[in-house]
């Protein structure tokens, strides 16, 4: 871009190193090209070559004999394992003593990275057995005692007995236990820090002076507990928790509980033993300590809770952790309130984690987070920033009572953990933070789970599992998105008073103990009646079992009776393919829920979502409702409460377009959100034409409420990205887009919004009108950007994406080279991500390419962030291939790097296929599945994203012509 100036000498170190990225480039092609050359041996050939080459037969023809055909591989199904422990013993308190050595081999020689502890496992015999079974995985044991005042002849008789399927280890002993005795079994342990993120794990950081430091800590969930010592890891089997740790006298330590004392360690004047309290009764994968050279403020809350936020020295210093700290002190004591249920320990501790793989870990009493979702800095952080700080803070705070003072009994209902949490997490959001109207923006904020269920992979809710891979899996938007919507739905129709008074008898019930969804049922049940809020002939369980045992959701077509003034409703399983395998069948015609159907007319305008519902029941085929008049037009599901979509007959849609047109603002803003969500996605499934959602669209050009752009801005952002690969049409929508989104550029501008959801939607309209070429909108990001680079002159907060991303995109090479040696010398990683990031927005094939492969330099790019490079290089379209090739070749090495862990490669696999949308795309997938059988975690994403990639090909095949000729109908002069 010509009028971004660069500085002479920046300009001279940028060629330089943009000259050794064009030699490094030449060299490091695509490893295939080497396998042409003939100087290869036969072996070099089999191993490196041959599989390559196979793949992509279209590149090189070198052996086209060789190339076997797709094996067809029959396999016999493999019983059912059984992961479950035996339950005749009960452990009932652990008391645990770890030493590790936080630190390379220039410090501890060959001890560098390890741990070292001791553990007595105190149990009692439910049912007499003649063995102990508990997990383990990858430590070495040596038993130490075995005790019990009851029954003091019963010894171990055997030694360690390894399940390493199952992480089981096993001892007998010489005869029965007694039933309800009580026993102890002692046991030394070691085991390595491991460069994971999972276990017990080490990360690091560099202080002003870059000094490296390096940290130990835990991420237990699901079933990482029995990496760091001997256990019985599973959820039911709770017990209290005495802990000590070793450490050296440079660290802190942190756990659970705080600290009861500290004393010197042995002899040893470099060592230090902190002894912790006694926790409460709780489960294995929420036990949780850190040792690290932190630092911390501290806090007490209005109800006498000591809060206290950790991290890294220097971010401390900074002020860093304050904000989280207030959110942390106000949200705490707003879910007292809320569950009626104290807070159950003394303290809680938020503490940031330089690596860490989640936004955070709900440890009870110890919170683990990445630092982007607990440290912000007024003045280099944006306002996204910010929310995401609190929202994080406010998920992880209500799990504190709904998931560790009651908690499920096996991962099955791990959606009541997290779809909980994912709904009262916006309540305590709204309570800090009013302004930024959370509450209202829950539907939008929850539009991926609606679609993921929209499809035939998904998952019900409550899904039974047994391996640990299984349970991994479930982390994902339906266990979080849809269970949350499904639990706003029982707020709505229970009313939000007799909700919250159904869960505090829930929370007093099991406290420190475990439940099944069908506990909370009964809970709710049980206040529904007390209260009158429920009709008398259903109950919480009959309702919600239809949502949460099955997957899916129903689509409601609202058809008007204009002769008799009758509303006449009908569901059905809405699913976005056409082609479904299930549409012709009879579980498809007889697939129903019970819905809680509202709604409103123009003459009678009440958008109040806890008006007593209309049941739609699966016994009834169809359910009428006497309307006043069948002029009037209809609204259904208010405020969106109900996690179903609403279709309607094609004079009420004309009806409803009119009625935006003439006065949107009649409408509920998160119903208009709602018409703009349904319609894009009814045409998606071509229940509806596509163009009824691009029809109502342009109405937005009078809208100022932000909240219906959410909706929109997701259905017109996919409708462009699929366009991409038919320039003429593609071009003609961008311009319709711009049109849309122009009068919002124009009344915003580049100056910040004080209010949080406008300013929003100023950044969202910006990065658009830069992306979708506005000259205006370019040169303001180039004078942002060189008045950074001549005079130091910071780039406003909430505009550095954009700027960095145009800068990327529209320069010339050296500039993104020169941005490039920016990011790789700052100490924030924040800002480094944001840069790294930006730069894959190149459209220079040999610099995304290299921007790819620096995703797995460490050195550069934190383990973390990797998957988020590779991301981003797929949301670019001419790195879309790329990005998937590059997963292809490196798929073993992703296995290896994060397959034990939820969420990371599953939403790779998702976020790097969305896109894809021919032929060709969908066979190199059917392709990579039988070139890598071990999908490992990743394998119901990769389900998905077929069916996805399979959505989006018959989308262009149905809509590239009609889109094209509507585009040629509206004639707006500035297009054409």
């Amino acid at each position: 871009m010509e009028k971004v100036q660069i500085a002479k000498r920046n300009l001279i170190i940028a060629s330089a190193a943009f000259a050794t990225i064009l030699v490094v480039s030449i060299i490091a092609t695509y490893f295939g090209k080497s396998c042409s050359s003939t100087q290869l041996d036969d072996d070099q050939l089999n191993r490196q070559c041959k599989p390559y080459l196979c793949k992509n037969p279209n590149l090189f023809q070198e052996w086209p004999d060789t190339c076997p055909s797709t094996p067809v591989k029959t396999t016999t199904p493999s019983p059912q394992l059984n992961v479950r422990l035996p339950e005749d013993l009960v452990p009932f308190w652990y008391d645990l003593e770890i030493k590790p050595y936080v630190g390379p081999s220039e410090k501890y020689s060959s001890q560098a990275f390890t741990f070292e502890g001791w553990i007595e496992m105190h149990f009692q015999c439910f049912k007499p057995t003649s063995k102990i079974v508990f997990h383990q995985k990858e430590l070495n044991l040596t038993i130490g005692n075995f005790s019990s005042q009851n029954d003091p002849e019963l010894k171990i008789a055997s030694d360690f007995e390894f399940d390493l399927k199952k992480d089981f280890v096993t001892l007998y002993f010489n005869r029965n236990c007694k039933q309800n005795s009580n026993y102890s079994l002692g046991l030394k342990f070691e085991g390595v820090i491991l460069d994971k993120l999972y276990g017990f794990y080490r990360s690091s950081f560099s202080d002003k002076n870059n000094k490296k430091h390096y940290l130990a800590t835990t991420k237990f969930q699901p079933t990482y507990a029995r990496r760091a010592f001997p256990c019985f890891d599973e959820p039911a089997l709770k017990a209290k928790f005495t802990m000590r740790i070793i450490r050296p006298k440079t660290h802190k330590s942190f756990a659970n509980n705080p600290v009861a004392f500290t004393e010197p360690y042995s002899n040893d004047a470099e060592w230090e033993v902190d002894h912790f309290n006694q926790t409460v009764p709780m489960s294995t994968y929420l036990v949780a300590y850190v040792i690290a050279e932190f630092d911390s403020i501290l806090t007490t809350t209005d109800k006498d809770v000591s809060v206290e936020v950790a991290a890294r020295p220097e971010a401390i210093e900074k002020g860093e952790g304050n904000f989280s700290l207030g959110e942390a002190a106000t949200i705490i004591d707003f879910f007292v309130d809320y569950f009626n249920v104290p807070y159950p320990l003394p303290k809680s501790t938020q503490i940031s984690i330089p690596d860490f793989n989640s936004g955070a870990m709900e440890n009870w009493g110890l919170i683990t987070y990445r630092e982007s979702s607990l440290l912000y800095n007024n003045i280099s952080d944006t306002i996204a920033n910010k929310r995401r700080v609190s929202l994080v803070v406010s998920h992880e705070l209500a799990h504190q009572w709904f998931g560790n003072l009651v908690t499920m009994r096996w991962w099955n209902d791990l959606w009541l953990n997290e779809g909980f949490a994912s709904w009262v997490e916006y309540l305590g959001l709204n309570h800090s933070h009013p302004e930024w109207r959370d509450l209202d923006y829950f539907f939008v904020s929850e539009l991926g789970p609606f679609i993921q269920d929209s499809l035939e992979s998904s998952h019900p809710i409550s899904v039974e599992v047994n391996d640990p891979n299984e349970i991994a899996s479930l982390f994902d938007g339906i266990s979080y998105g849809k269970g949350a919507s499904i639990i706003r739905m029982m707020n709505a129709f229970l009313t939000e008073n007799t909700f919250k008074k159904g869960v505090t008898r829930y929370l007093r019930k099991h406290e420190y103990s475990n439940a099944e969804q069908n506990d909370l049922w009964e809970a709710l049940t049980e206040q529904a009646i007390e209260d009158a809020t429920l009709e008398k002939n259903l109950t919480v369980k009959k309702i919600m079992d239809t949502w949460t045992l099955r997957k899916g959701y129903p689509v409601v077509t609202v058809t008007k009776d204009y002769t008799n003034n009758k509303l006449i409703l009908t569901q059905k399983w809405f699913l976005l393919s056409p082609e479904n395998s299930v549409q012709n069948t009879s579980e498809y015609n007889e697939y129903r829920w019970y819905v809680p159907f509202t709604y409103t007319t123009n003459q009678e305008l009440n958008f109040n979502f806890e008006n007593e519902p209309i049941w739609l029941k699966p016994e009834d085929s169809i359910t009428e409702i006497n309307l006043a008049s069948s002029n009037d037009w209809v609204i259904g599901n208010l405020q969106h409460a109900g996690f179903y979509r609403v279709n309607y007959d094609q004079e009420n849609w004309n009806k409803l377009i009119e009625q935006l047109d003439k006065n949107h603002t009649s409408i509920n803003p998160i119903n208009r959100a709602q018409i703009l969500d349904d319609t894009y996605n009814l045409g998606r499934a071509e229940i509806v034409d596509q163009i009824v959602f691009l029809q109502i669209t342009r109405y937005l050009m009078k809208e100022l409420d932000p909240l219906p752009f959410t909706a929109a801005l997701n259905g017109l952002n996919y409708i462009s990205t699929m366009l991409q690969t038919d320039f003429f049409t593609s071009s003609k929508f961008d311009k319709y887009y711009m049109s849309l989104i122009e009068p919002i550029y124009q009344k915003y501008g580049w100056n910040e919004q004080d209010d949080a959801n406008e300013l929003n939607l100023q950044i969202s309209t910006i990065n658009l009108m830069c992306k979708f070429g506005s000259q205006d909108c370019i040169d303001k990001a180039s004078e942002y950007y060189n008045n950074l680079v001549m005079s130091g002159q910071q780039i406003p907060a909430n505009f550095k994406t954009i700027v960095y991303q145009t800068i990327a995109k529209y320069a010339n090479d050296s500039t993104w080279i020169e941005m490039l040696e920016m990011a790789k010398n700052t100490s924030d990683n924040s800002e480094k991500l944001r840069m790294l990031r930006s730069l894959t927005h190149t459209q220079n094939f040999n610099l995304l390419k290299y921007i790819l492969s620096l995703s797995y330099d460490e050195s550069v790019v934190r383990r973390q962030d990797m998957t988020s490079i590779i991301i981003d290089v797929a949301n670019n379209a001419i790195g879309r291939r790329l990005a998937f090739d590059f997963i292809d070749e490196k798929w073993d090495d992703l296995l290896l790097k994060f397959g034990d862990i939820s969420f990371t490669l599953a939403n790779l696999v998702k976020n790097v296929l969305k896109n894809f949308n021919t032929q060709f795309e969908l066979n190199s997938l059917k392709l990579f599945q039988q070139q890598h059988p071990d999908l490992g975690i990743a394998v119901n994403a990769f389900k998905e994203s077929l069916e996805t990639v399979s959505l989006n090909k018959r989308w262009m095949d149905s809509y590239l012509s009609s889109i094209t000729n509507w585009l040629k109908s509206i004639a707006f002069k500035d297009f054409f």
